[in-house]
């Protein structure tokens, strides 16, 4: 599936998952990115819409 065919909350989930990868293994850049996308999903659960910000708070608090 093409990521257009994907619903929301699909994407959500997706983009979540490469952040955990990218955030694993450091590359905080990639991780912030892809954490931003969760976010900004339609579609997104609270849950992970949340997880997600509680996410890019701990990365930028690693980069001060």
């Amino acid at each position: 599936k093409s990521k257009d065919s994907l619903k929301s909350y699909d994407r959500s989930i997706l983009w979540s998952s490469w952040a955990y990868i990218y955030f694993v293994e450091k590359n905080w850049e990639s991780a912030i990115y892809m954490y931003d996308k969760v976010i900004s999903e339609d579609e997104v659960t609270l849950p992970v819409r949340n997880e997600a910000i509680k996410a890019c708070n701990l990365i930028k608090k690693l980069l001060e």
